[in-house]
């Protein structure tokens, strides 16, 4: 790739603009394929030259470049979402553990300094839908070679996420005089709260006196239903002849490791009974504060293997007292094993018109491909990874009752659809939760869409880099659907008439991103029947 100074006259499509590029007239950002359309508009401006990147033999556009990567993941529940400006985000279907080959991770990044990936840290709790890596394209294009021997790399799998395994635990507490009752329920209620984000459930706890005999009969009569035993002391382990040790073992159990290099969790206990996996509780577990046995219970419950040198492992980073770089208290009801979630998106189908421009068939119901046009939209947004679908309705609803009943969808109805566009909007936005970071708003008269027209776009949110409202694009012509981020819902709530969010859209240019699309999908809407005619014969 080279960078040179272009005069106006002998710009060609596809050069990338070097520099972010705003006019009175235009607003382009750095990196941008120019296309004819591009082109054209910039000969109007008073521009002798532009600093453009040109793409020489060997050199792979950033974004196929990224889309070669996602292509070559080999990872089980994770979503890898469509690639834009060079990136393609990781995301996590289900709540599990993250894990990685850390010195592939290293190795791939060491292939090119263009071509990047950043991961969560390995063995990390995570939260369906949330962020655990990004594939970062660097420049506007990386070698075809060095990008061959990056997807050559990643097809070894070094990203999982381990699903947690909905266990059945048991839970042991072991009693002295000198401890109150309200310690022990405590304990049941914190570990509760622990097993609920595992997707593990307790089904029977039993206090007993802390003595050998009845810490061994307890074991003996543990369910066949038990998947995970967990043992509390009324006294902390300190050697692994103290009781609850000697006890698994003259049941019949095994001992596997005392004490682990985490503190708070020093001293934990991991052994088995007839093939259940028996955990010993330290005593700092009664707390919800995130400390050493939470790193060994998400390892179990998510079938996750730990051996001497696992345990030895957790000594790196296993510092988790309270200490400048790690300051507030992490209570019950905050308590996060980590952070970065995926933006959570909402979408609005507007389906609430007169449909006038069609005559006296209501439009909804129209047929392409033998299928209602408010079916193509259903069926092509469910093919997303949405969080939330409204449907808003106004005229005519009970028409297109059926339709919807198919669907997993909220219906609103809007009673001033008469009054225009606006109206829907408002309504759809009111009733979106409170978590939406962005909205996508779509019509119900685009037949041609395809689930991945709408992923691309999505992709190309990020309020970290100011692409909060998000406009796909064809050869420069701007279309639907738009995302837009929740920063702007105000804004929109005060709208009114038959209007869409244009206002709004062009009050903020320095938040607009356009995302160019493949096809001219996002330009075909059905209004007439001349419009219908003419698609039709595509």
């Amino acid at each position: 790739m080279k960078f040179e100074d272009c005069s106006i006259s002998a710009l060609k499509p596809g050069f990338l603009l070097a520099h972010s590029l705003k006019t009175k007239n235009l607003n382009f950002k750095k990196g941008r394929s120019l296309s004819e359309l591009d082109i054209q508009n910039l000969k109007k401006e008073e521009f002798e030259f532009l600093t453009v990147a040109i793409l020489e033999q060997d050199d792979v556009h950033e974004d196929q470049a990224a889309a070669f990567l996602s292509d070559a993941i080999n990872a089980s529940h994770l979503d890898i979402a469509a690639p834009f400006t060079g990136r393609v985000n990781i995301v996590a279907k289900h709540s599990g553990i993250f894990t990685l080959s850390v010195d592939d991770v290293i190795n791939f990044n060491m292939i090119d300094e263009g071509i990047t990936i950043a991961t969560l840290p390995n063995h990390s709790f995570v939260q369906s839908k949330q962020l655990v890596a990004t594939i970062k394209i660097i420049p506007f294009a990386v070698s075809q070679t060095k990008l061959n021997e990056a997807i050559n790399h990643l097809n070894k799998g070094q990203l999982q996420l381990n699903v947690f395994q909905q266990k059945n635990v048991t839970l042991i507490q072991t009693n002295l005089p000198s401890v109150k009752p309200s310690v022990l329920d405590k304990t049941t209620r914190t570990l509760q709260n622990r097993l609920d984000q595992l997707s593990a459930q307790m089904i029977d706890e039993e206090r007993i006196p802390h003595q050998v005999d009845h810490v061994k009969q307890a074991l003996e009569n543990i369910s066949d239903q038990t998947d995970l035993i967990i043992l509390t002391g009324a006294s902390a382990i300190t050697d692994k002849r103290d009781i609850i040790p000697t006890a698994i073992i003259s049941a019949g159990g095994s001992i596997q490791q005392y004490g682990m290099p985490v503190d708070p969790g020093n001293l934990l206990l991991l052994g088995s009974y007839k093939d259940k996996p028996v955990i010993a509780m330290p005593g700092c577990a009664r707390s919800p504060k995130l400390n050493g046995f939470d790193w060994v219970l998400q390892r179990v419950c998510a079938d996750i293997p730990i051996n001497e040198r696992d345990m030895a492992s957790m000594s790196i980073g296993g510092l988790l007292k309270e200490i400048p770089s790690r300051p507030a208290p992490r209570h019950q009801n905050e308590q996060k094993y980590s952070s970065g979630k995926a933006a959570k998106f909402g979408i609005i189908l507007l389906a609430a018109g007169q449909s006038r421009r069609m005559g006296k068939d209501n439009k909804l119901l129209t047929q392409y491909n033998n299928k209602a046009l408010l079916d193509h939209a259903l069926e092509c947004i469910h093919e997303t990874n949405i969080d939330d679908l409204i449907v808003v309705t106004g005229h005519a609803p009970e028409e297109i009752s059926n339709i919807l009943s198919k669907y997993k969808l909220s219906i609103i109805h809007n009673p001033d659809y008469e009054t225009g566009i606006a109206s829907s909007l408002k309504t759809g936005i009111s009733n979106l939760p409170r978590d939406c970071d962005a909205v996508m708003i779509c019509l119900s008269d685009m037949p041609l869409l395809k689930a991945h027209d709408l992923e691309l776009i999505m992709a190309s949110f990020s309020k970290e880099d100011n692409r909060e409202i998000c406009i796909p694009t064809f050869e420069g012509k701007r279309g639907n659907p738009v995302l837009i981020g929740n920063r702007f819902f105000p804004e929109i709530m005060e709208l009114s008439g038959d209007i869409g969010a244009k206002p709004v859209i062009s009050a903020y240019p320095d938040f607009v991103c356009e995302v160019p699309m493949p096809t001219d999908a996002i330009l075909v809407d059905t209004d007439t029947p001349e419009a219908l005619r003419d698609l039709h014969t595509r």
